[in-house]
């Protein structure tokens, strides 16, 4: 037979059927095997990529703080922000709940109260809260994603079916001992006499009074979980108090410690538990969620991790 150009076509061959080949039990069960152990292997990298990502972000969080902070150190004389009201601008239970309750103080609940979160109701905004508008939040990414687990603090734990709007905004604690002006707890008869005698700078309202910017924490990540060996509170109000000024001076006298601040610690080998300490949970082990680090924002401006451990010797603004 020829074709349409005079040439003669192939002849037409049928190629014999092949068997069909499939995959026996046991081989699918060899690549079941194979791709389990690969993704044993690669889920912990990822984890580990993805606890690290979180990690970054927070840290850039607290770093647009520390720089905002400074720019308000500047404009204001270097006054430093009162530590009971680092967001909001004052501290009283505003606004008010529908519950009339004798003793409850909504200030212990703010952070995961969204009625009044700073970024939504910017006219609850404190004046340093402007200047702040390099920091994406004022709550750490990881914190976020474990904060249906709350608080474990007693005004939570206590308060927390009353909250309608529950929104946790903020984790980052100012520093107590900052901006506080201690002869108001003379006045209150919180702090004796002889403790105000003792202190050698007792007000702490300025910059220069801090003895090394670079030493001390502005903001810090405050642990929302209770270790009674490590401290007796959680996350529960914008400020984290490592203790009241009548323990530091006790602190600070211990013979133990010749009173080198940095070896003043929490726990069963040292001071027993502080009121707050530094959060635990960046790379936590499950069996230790408070074994980790918290980021800590600085004076100075940088930013570090430590440990809860290291609570005080970061939060205290004298150097001995």
């Amino acid at each position: 037979m020829k074709g349409s150009e005079g040439r003669d076509s192939p002849p037409f061959v049928r190629r014999p059927r092949t068997a069909l080949h499939y995959f026996t039990l046991v081989e699918m069960l060899v690549v079941t095997a194979v791709l389990m152990v690969l993704a044993s292997l690669a889920l912990p990298a990822f984890h580990q990529s993805a606890e690290l990502a979180r990690a970054v972000v927070c840290q850039s969080n607290l770093k647009g703080m520390a720089y905002g902070y400074g720019l308000y150190l500047e404009d204001n004389a270097e006054q430093l922000v009162n530590s009971a009201k680092p967001y909001i601008t004052d501290t009283k239970s505003w606004p008010l709940p529908e519950e009339n309750i004798p003793g409850l103080n909504w200030f212990h609940t703010r952070w995961c109260n969204g009625d009044v979160n700073v970024r939504k109701r910017p006219d609850y905004a404190s004046a340093l809260v402007g200047y702040m508008g390099d920091a994406r939040s004022f709550i750490c990414p990881v914190f976020q994603r474990i904060a249906e687990n709350t608080s474990e603090d007693h005004f939570y734990l206590q308060y927390k079916n009353l909250i309608k709007n529950y929104d946790p905004w903020y984790n980052y604690s100012a520093n107590a001992y900052l901006g506080s002006d201690y002869k108001q707890q003379v006045a209150d008869k919180k702090l004796s006499k002889d403790t105000w005698d003792q202190l050698k700078d007792p007000l702490f309202l300025r910059l220069r009074q801090v003895d090394d910017p670079a030493e001390v924490f502005s903001f810090a990540e405050e642990s929302a979980k209770v270790d009674l060996t490590y401290n007796l509170s959680g996350l529960n109000d914008p400020c984290m108090i490592p203790g009241d000024l009548e323990m530091v001076l006790g602190w600070l006298k211990l013979p133990t410690v010749n009173w080198d601040f940095r070896r003043i610690e929490p726990g069963p080998t040292g001071v027993g538990p502080f009121w707050d300490v530094i959060a635990g949970f960046h790379f936590a082990q499950p069996d230790d969620p408070m074994g980790g680090w918290g980021h800590c924002a600085f004076l100075d401006g940088h930013v570090a991790r430590h440990t809860r451990l290291e609570t005080f010797s970061v939060c205290w603004p004298m150097r001995y």
